[in-house]
C-alpha cells in the first residue's frame, strides 16, 4: 500500500458528521495518474452514487502536507457501502473516522490500521 496514505491530511468544506463516517475518493483508480477530466467524471459519478444511497455527502479533500498532491473525496456514513464504493471505483484504500480515530482500510485485504487522533489529520 502506498505509504503516502498514512500521512495524508484532510480539509472539509462543511461541518463534518459527528457520528462515524468514511472518506472515499474516485480519483486516480488503481493508484495510477488519471487525467483531470477522468478524475472529475469519476468524482461526479461517485457523488451521484452516494446520493442515490440516500446519503448527503460532504466534500472532503485529502492531500499531502506540502499540498502538492490533492484528491477530492466525499464522506459517507455507511461503512459497508463505503468499502463497496471504494472497490467499485478501483481504490486501494479508504479512510474511516470513528471515535476521533482515523482508520486506514486496505480494500484488497480488509486490514484496518489506526493512524491516530483524527484531529491531527484535519486542517482548516
Amino acid at each position: 500500500m502506498n505509504p503516502a496514505y498514512r500521512t495524508a491530511v484532510f480539509h472539509a468544506e462543511e461541518k463534518l458528521p459527528t457520528t462515524a463516517f468514511s472518506i472515499v475518493t474516485a480519483w486516480n483508480p488503481n493508484g495510477t495518474h488519471a487525467t483531470a477530466a477522468e478524475n472529475q467524471n469519476a468524482d461526479r459519478e461517485l457523488e451521484a452514487t452516494i446520493r442515490a444511497l440516500g446519503e448527503s455527502p460532504i466534500r472532503i479533500t485529502g492531500m499531502n502536507k506540502e499540498d502538492t498532491h490533492r484528491e477530492l473525496g466525499w464522506t459517507i456514513l455507511d461503512n459497508e457501502a463505503a468499502i463497496g464504493l471504494g472497490k467499485q471505483f478501483r481504490q486501494e484504500a479508504i479512510y474511516r473516522v470513528s471515535q476521533n480515530r482515523l482508520l486506514l482500510i486496505h480494500l484488497p485485504s480488509g486490514a484496518e490500521e489506526d493512524l491516530g487522533d483524527w484531529r491531527n489529520f484535519l486542517i482548516q
